[in-house]
């Protein structure tokens, strides 16, 4: 076979082959939808924009469930912040599509996606817009040979959503089609939370899901990033910018008064096992694991001074700034990463390969436009691996995951999981492109344990996006393969058999056993 048959046939293996997504933010349904509940926050860990119009929220109440886990409509889809920085990037008139917007009717979300389309046609070439055209076509009203991203078929496109999106259906076929049998979530995209603050994990029943092939991970930032965290719901009350208050924040969320080290991370603790899956002492949860942004001046192995956080808890409980804050912040991770791995040996002991896993996302620099949270640099972190040694050590029962948004730091962390069996490395954000991928999976494949490579994490806000991005991790994945298998050097040569292995041990088996999803 040349190398474009043995491409091809890798192709459809791939595009066969079981996948979990590991990290997104795609919301549940709301069940038992009433006007008490379309009065609270419906965007989630979703942009302000993606607020479902008045027209989508009143046929929710209608039928007493708002259907959450595809796109509300065609701006939905556009507005994804992926896709808003390079419409920022053709022209710099994102805020015209934004003025659009308006007061959020249909009619004005229409106006905005023809804004954002005509941007987009300078980038019609790119893999982002690959995606787009992708993830309009899973609808029956879009035309093969129409082009959805064509200013003049937007009618076309949104009537053939609309059409779509309020069908629970459409989502589960999407995910059936595609061949998804998982994927996970931030706690506050789940049915069945209160969609104000304040939230407490006693109000919330953990063990309770609405669609059973969803699971949830635990966003850390606003323990360990409050000054920028994005990602803030649920058991963080919402609290953005207020890092100066951390210390009241921090009592709201355990319920309990911080007067010391001891009992602020006798809290800390106490929280995470109340939240996290474990076989014995919380076996029923679905929240599996946690996850955060790796900041490119935060260690988990810097020290802290007990003097120092007894001081600070003492005397700057509401105006908490600089090192007083560091140091508080430091002590707070070091009593999570304790949970962290305690919760994993009771993992292990039941008898999991791993044990819980902290996914961590870094190699980026965001925002760069923090008003309107867009446009994010790639930003190398020198001597990570290096600096957090110790910490990999000291906790062998977390699997620590590095999903980097920068080459040069994914080198680094991918060399690093050859070598400390609880490290993983793998794509996001800008590194996350299929010919990058491709190169990635070579690389690591020539160097290492097949444990070491993270994989499947999409960052997808809906349904549609999951199907369109995991194309390009499996025809990424398919390329890098086809190069062993077509090379007569390779222990891969011409073993198609060994090929749908490693691919399966990528999309479904190694994601499923790090971040501790049953899978039959």
């Amino acid at each position: 076979m040349n190398i474009n048959e043995v491409r091809e046939k890798l192709y459809e293996l791939a595009m066969a082959t079981p996948v979990i997504d590991a990290h997104t933010h795609v919301q549940d349904d709301i069940t038992g939808f009433t006007k008490k509940l379309a009065a609270g926050n419906l965007a989630g860990t979703q942009a302000s924009v993606n607020k479902p119009p008045r027209s989508v929220v009143e046929e929710g109440i209608r039928r007493g469930r708002l259907a959450r886990r595809t796109m509300t409509d065609a701006t939905h889809g556009l507005f994804y912040s992926w896709f808003a920085q390079i419409v920022e990037g053709a022209d710099n008139h994102l805020n015209d599509a934004i003025a659009r917007i308006g007061s959020n009717t249909e009619k004005e979300r229409r106006a905005a996606a023809k804004v954002l389309l005509e941007q987009l046609r300078d980038s019609r070439y790119s893999e982002y817009a690959g995606w787009l055209r992708y993830m309009f076509r899973l609808y029956r009203g879009v035309p093969e040979n129409l082009d959805p991203l064509d200013p003049k078929n937007l009618d076309i496109v949104a009537d053939a959503i609309a059409a779509e999106r309020n069908d629970p259906r459409f989502a589960e076929k999407v995910l059936k089609d595609h061949n998804v049998r998982a994927y996970v979530t931030s706690i506050e995209n789940r049915d069945k939370v209160p969609l104000m603050p304040p939230v407490r994990p006693r109000d919330v029943n953990l063990a309770y899901c609405t669609h059973p092939e969803a699971w949830n991970m635990f966003d850390f930032n606003g323990l360990i990033w409050p000054d920028r965290a994005t990602d803030f719901g649920l058991f963080t009350q919402g609290h953005k910018f207020e890092a100066e208050k951390y210390i009241l924040h921090l009592e709201e969320y355990f319920e309990r008064e911080l007067g010391n080290v001891a009992a602020l991370q006798e809290a800390t603790r106490e929280f995470f096992w109340k939240i996290l899956r474990s076989p014995k002492s919380n076996p029923k949860s679905r929240i599996l694991y946690v996850d955060g942004f790796q900041a490119q001046d935060w260690r988990f192995s810097r020290p802290y001074s007990k003097a120092v956080v007894d001081w600070a808890l003492a005397h700057h409980r509401a105006q908490l700034d600089g090192e007083n804050r560091r140091q508080v912040i430091t002590c707070v991770a070091e009593a999570m990463l304790e949970a962290l791995n305690d919760i994993g040996k009771e993992r292990k002991d039941a008898g999991a390969r791993f044990g819980v896993c902290l996914q961590l996302c870094g190699g980026a620099r965001h925002f760069m436009d923090w008003a309107r949270e867009i446009q994010s640099f790639p930003e190398y972190i020198p001597n990570l691996p290096q600096d957090e040694y110790p910490v990999w050590a000291r906790y062998p029962h977390v699997h620590f995951e590095y999903i980097s948004a920068h080459e040069m730091l994914y080198n680094d962390m991918a060399n690093a999981a050859k070598q400390v069996g609880n490290v993983s490395a793998g794509p996001w954000w800008h590194y996350f492109r299929r010919h990058k991928i491709a190169r990635m999976v070579r690389d690591q494949l020539s160097m290492g344990p097949l444990k070491s490579i993270a994989c499947g994490f999409t960052d997808a806000r809906f349904v549609e996006m999951i199907a369109a991005k995991y194309v390009s991790v499996r025809l990424g994945v398919a390329d890098a393969l086809a190069e062993l298998v077509a090379d007569r050097y390779s222990p891969l040569h011409n073993d198609f058999d060994a090929a749908a292995a490693v691919m399966k041990e990528f999309f479904f088996t190694n994601p499923a056993a790090v971040h501790g999803i049953p899978i039959e």
